[in-house]
């Protein structure tokens, strides 16, 4: 209604800083793009949402096409970041224990013979639940995986918000691709496990771990604070109930299960820490779609949450063809640590009380 304001959830400072981190990562690494998402845990409200080289969409001589904000309207596959939702899976299910016992090596073949290797050849290890998302083994995931229903896969992804619209009401949102388990060819049913052979946006992807941070509850993810009419009433945005993703018990062995990538002894998240505070996430490096929308690209990636003894924010940062490292924990993990850094001292956050204690990765 004309006369009408709008007041948005994102945080001036915040989103000022983010968008610097996302401008500076992109120069660094000689990436295409980057991205910086940071949200409230709690409430799903983004403080920031920065995409490199901003333009301003009120400046006509920008094209339209570059007008859109890369954030929503971009998606890739989560790639290792994804892992986390078939550990959600095994707990929830009770499959599995953050401490079950697997026997794991550079590859696994499945039943139907599909071979799956890790990032980095190894011998055979011992390695717990915990310990495989920590060292984010691809071939340990789809052995550990395998336990799932193709059926519960999907629910739990589904249940996670993949495949559907945020609800942040931005032009040119894309729900991403999330096929329907029927449409799994014999390997898709295996790579939806670590994060391939689907796809999602930014935002989506910080929502996974503002749910494993927020108690297992999926918060609505939203822009909008509050409306004011021209007669000067203000009206707070009419915001959907959270809904419930995974047990609390769940959600809390999740979370010390991602401090393991970052504090753990063969974590790929150690460049993530934030000196002070417990940090919980995942390192990821995933495929996006190239010239002739193949999947010829990749997005590095490290979503997280802190203080992870008593979360507060999640920030992603996702970085489009590095050149520097196509990894996340080389490329992601470090700007995570400032953007996290600068938002907690700026909602005057407190400290942890205590210090991590990650999960054995080995038995």
């Amino acid at each position: 209604m004309p006369g009408s304001d709008v007041a948005l959830t994102i945080d001036q400072d915040i989103q000022w800083y983010a968008q610097d981190a996302a401008d500076k990562a992109k120069k660094d690494t000689g990436a295409t793009w980057a991205i910086v998402v940071v949200e409230d845990v709690r409430t799903g409200a983004l403080y920031a949402l920065a995409n490199s080289g901003t333009t301003d969409p009120n400046d006509s001589s920008v094209p339209v096409s570059q007008r859109g904000s890369v954030a929503v309207e971009g998606t890739f596959e989560p790639g290792s970041t994804g892992k986390i939702i078939t550990m959600a899976g095994l707990l929830e299910s009770g499959l599995a224990k953050p401490t079950s016992h697997y026997e794991v090596g550079y590859t696994y073949t499945t039943p139907n013979g599909q071979v799956f290797h890790d990032s980095h050849e190894h011998g055979l290890e011992t390695l717990t639940l915990a310990g495989i998302l920590a060292e984010s083994s691809n071939a340990g995931t789809v052995q550990a995986g395998s336990a799932l229903t193709d059926q519960t896969q999907y629910d739990m992804m589904r249940a996670f918000g993949l495949g559907q619209h945020t609800g942040l009401g931005l032009p040119g949102e894309s729900a991403g691709v999330l096929r329907e388990p029927q449409d799994w060819d014999g390997r898709t049913r295996y790579t939806v496990k670590f994060g391939q052979g689907l796809t999602l946006n930014a935002v989506q992807a910080a929502s996974v771990y503002s749910t494993i941070a927020n108690g297992g509850v999926r918060a609505p993810a939203h822009v909008v604070a509050s409306t004011t009419s021209p007669d000067g009433v203000t009206t707070p945005a009419d915001l959907a109930d959270g809904k419930r993703v995974v047990s609390e018990t769940t959600a809390k062995q999740l979370t010390r299960m991602l401090e393991g990538v970052v504090k753990g002894d063969d974590g790929t998240g150690a460049k993530a820490a934030v000196p002070g505070y417990q940090v919980a996430g995942k390192t990821g490096t995933a495929e996006a779609a190239g010239a002739g929308g193949r999947l010829t690209s990749i997005v590095s990636s490290f979503v997280g949450f802190a203080p992870a003894d008593n979360p507060r924010l999640t920030v992603g940062v996702f970085l489009k063809d590095p050149k520097t490292s196509i990894f996340g924990g080389e490329t992601a993990a470090p700007v995570f640590s400032k953007v996290m850094g600068f938002g907690l001292h700026d909602l005057g956050v407190a400290p942890s009380s205590g210090s991590a204690k990650p999960y054995k990765s080995t038995w």
